[in-house]
């Protein structure tokens, strides 16, 4: 996908209701291989309502962890989908769609390790393309 003329790494992952009661999760093969050593092993994911939160990444094993905090505090059970989108840096913006493909309207919560407030109404609808 092009955002204002410049290709934007994404990546999308389908939840399942496994998936949302561990604490890591597989990075798509063919991202790694595009994107995987220039990702740092520790990065921020960000949602529209500014709440962030760090994960590890092991390149080696293509993982992400760190996430079972985040799913609990945004009731994740199974059937959304994540879209990842690389921001450069320490940085991925994260969309949540609910199981009929539209992004959530996310609660006003913010992260324990978090100084700032979340913003409110800062949702938005996001095109995604599913192969």
């Amino acid at each position: 996908m092009d955002s204002c003329g410049r290709k934007i790494p994404k990546f999308v992952k389908f939840l399942s209701a496994l998936d949302c009661c561990l604490n890591d999760m597989d990075v798509p093969r063919r991202y790694c291989t595009q994107y995987g050593e220039s990702l740092p092993t520790t990065f921020r994911l960000k949602v529209r309502t500014g709440y962030e939160f760090s994960v590890d990444f092991d390149k080696r094993k293509q993982r992400i962890s760190g996430l079972s905090l985040f799913y609990k505090h945004f009731g994740l059970k199974g059937g959304e989908s994540l879209v990842f989108e690389y921001c450069g840096g320490y940085k991925f913006n994260l969309f949540i769609l609910s199981d009929d493909f539209s992004e959530i309207e996310y609660p006003s919560i913010v992260h324990h390790f978090q100084t700032c407030q979340p913003v409110p109404g800062a949702f938005d609808l996001i095109n995604v393309i599913y192969f």
